[in-house]
């Protein structure tokens, strides 16, 4: 059947077109085309999920439970408060997004012009609501986000250590252990405390506070020259995160502090003394108590890089996430593949170093760790 009116005469031809009215939209096709073959992708995912889509509380709820953090938590709360007091909700369809985009925009232009740091922190937060609710199928795989700018933010505080001062920081935790092999004075153990956590690949703080004794392995490994060599092993995962991370250490270079932390312990036992298994408590009470216990041992760590000389010693207060920045910047100047350093302290993998790229081995991280520790960053 040919879609064609006679007009005028006999030998005069007109294509015939009809209008098909849908909820979203009005389509004008030839005659006989097929409806479906004129839809686009996402026309037709619409076509599929109009009558039960999703809204965007819904995501935000989700995206809540998948938190591990509680700082990020809040973050989204923060974001799901905003929302709902400027912009209201929304299913989840494409045209009522790139709609809720714009009130979105003309809400943070209104009141967040001047707090670049908060405005990036909400339009971050709903790319990751979006991304959730992609994720979930409650949008199509090849929506693109309308998401506005990020704003410059000129004021970024990094925790770089210049490497004579994080020698000369080294060689004074060395002298003072010495000194106090039981780690008895309070400026001890905050300096052996920063060792053990550059030691540990730049271990975050709370995940060095979340550490447990039956978490730690003693054993030789055999390395490259056939020689075996004792190791500390711990087996852990970010929490802010949830990726595993293997830590290898070299075992005389940490002997000294460790053999003090688990000497006489249950293997239960936290690693530290900030929790207990005897004190419960909520997620918010445990990250505020490890917080505050390494905010403490930090003002130690500071009044004892006092004693160095003015050139020797950070020109500002430090914490423990400087040992984290430490070890990258010391592993880096190693000439260490990136993504090796990405495997050492944590990161997610990309995809070549997940199907192509040889897994690390025990030898190979010890190798690392032996370089780190016998000699002092320069």
């Amino acid at each position: 059947m040919k879609h064609l009116k006679q007009v005028a005469g006999p030998d005069s031809w007109e294509p015939i077109t009809v209008s098909l009215y849908r909820r979203d939209r009005q389509l004008t096709l030839p005659m006989g085309c097929r409806y479906r073959s004129a839809i686009r992708r996402d026309d037709n995912w619409r076509l599929n999920r109009v009558a039960s889509a999703h809204k965007l509380t819904e995501a935000i709820a989700g995206k809540i439970r998948e938190c591990r953090r509680d700082n990020t938590r809040r973050g989204y709360e923060v974001l799901e408060n905003f929302l709902e007091v400027n912009c209201g909700d929304t299913p989840f369809t494409p045209e009522t997004i790139d709609n809720y985009m714009r009130t979105f925009t003309d809400a943070l232009q209104q009141q967040y012009t001047d707090s670049p740091v908060m405005r990036n922190q909400l339009i971050l937060g709903l790319s990751g609501v979006l991304t959730y609710a992609r994720r979930q199928g409650w949008l199509p795989e090849d929506y693109r986000m309308r998401l506005p700018s990020l704003s410059k933010v000129h004021t970024v505080h990094r925790r770089d250590m210049d490497p004579q001062q994080l020698r000369a920081l080294r060689e004074l935790t060395r002298q003072r252990i010495a000194d106090d092999p039981l780690l008895t004075q309070r400026e001890t153990y905050a300096l052996a405390l920063f060792e053990l956590d550059f030691a540990m690949q730049g271990l975050a703080p709370v995940d060095l506070a979340l550490l447990r004794i039956n978490m730690i392995r003693e054993l030789p490994i055999q390395l490259a020259d056939g020689i075996w060599h004792t190791a500390y092993i711990v087996e852990t995962e970010r929490r802010k995160t949830g990726i595993p991370v293997r830590i290898v250490m070299d075992g005389p270079s940490v002997a000294p502090i460790m053999s003090v932390l688990m000497t006489g312990r249950n293997p239960d036992d936290y690693l530290l003394p900030i929790l207990s298994d005897d004190e419960p408590m909520t997620e918010r009470q445990q990250m505020r108590r490890i917080a505050n216990w390494f905010r403490s041992r930090a003002d130690a760590l500071n009044v004892s890089l006092s004693a160095l000389p003015v050139g020797q010693r950070p020109s500002s207060r430090i914490t423990y996430y400087y040992a984290r920045h430490a070890y990258c910047q010391s592993v880096d100047k190693l000439d260490i593949a990136p993504h090796i350093l990405r495997r050492l302290i944590g990161h997610a993998p990309t995809t070549l170093e997940r199907h192509y790229l040889a897994p690390l081995t025990l030898a190979d991280q010890l190798e690392v760790s032996m370089r780190l520790l016998a000699l002092p960053s320069s």
